[in-house]
């Protein structure tokens, strides 16, 4: 237990106990600690460049309807990372309602100024495609195959972050590039607000079958 109860008492070791009677008249918390301004203050900077995207205004034809709250990630982001992380703002590059083609444009202009020290964070919030390819406004595509490709084209430390329908079918299943994967220094997190996975696959196929014994 981490909060100190109104009948809670220090051990010999400094850290708080509850007590019986704490159970049984469930007794709220006297005190909790939330983290302010002042808790993030002694945060060093991170070495860190940061690229966050967010896909609200798919056009018609492109099969994919609007999003609302994607645009709303990328602030979301940017105040965590500046005021909790203590990333320079002016290290956070921000794209709104993007082409594919756009995307790579900023990527390897990115990387092309990238310190040797300097870590890269790439944050998408948007729609995806069955096979785990990110889908920009105009319908075009980036593949989980060229998206290795880009990330594998330099060395920097970096955290890959996918809030997008079927993104952890990036390595997956419907993964048809086996010869391709990510580099070891590439943290992947994939998300899925649509659904309760981010594979968005049934179960019973041969993939699960081989791997869990279906």
């Amino acid at each position: 237990y981490t909060y100190p109860f109104t009948n809670s008492r220090e051990n010999e070791k400094g850290s708080i106990s509850v007590t019986k009677e704490d159970h049984e008249e469930k007794k709220p918390p006297a005190m909790m600690r939330c983290n302010t301004k002042e808790t993030f203050a002694a945060v060093i900077p991170p070495d860190m460049v940061v690229l966050l995207v967010g896909n609200n205004e798919y056009s018609p034809g492109t099969g994919f309807p609007p999003l609302s709250h994607c645009g709303d990630d990328v602030t979301l982001l940017e105040r965590l990372l500046t005021e909790c992380c203590k990333v320079k703002k002016e290290n956070i590059y921000k794209e709104i309602n993007i082409t594919a083609d756009r995307f790579k444009e900023t990527f390897i202009k990115i990387i092309g100024t990238l310190r040797q020290k300097e870590s890269f964070l790439i944050a998408f919030s948007g729609h995806g495609a069955r096979d785990g390819s990110l889908v920009f406004t105009d319908g075009s595509r980036i593949t989980p195959h060229a998206l290795k490709s880009l990330i594998n084209s330099f060395s920097n430390d970096t955290i890959l972050l996918l809030d997008a329908c079927y993104s952890g079918n990036n390595e997956g299943p419907l993964e048809q590039w086996e010869d391709t994967s990510y580099r070891d220094n590439c943290l992947r997190i994939y998300a899925s607000l649509a659904h309760s996975t981010a594979k968005e696959i049934e179960y019973e196929n041969d993939y699960f079958y081989h791997i869990k014994g279906f």
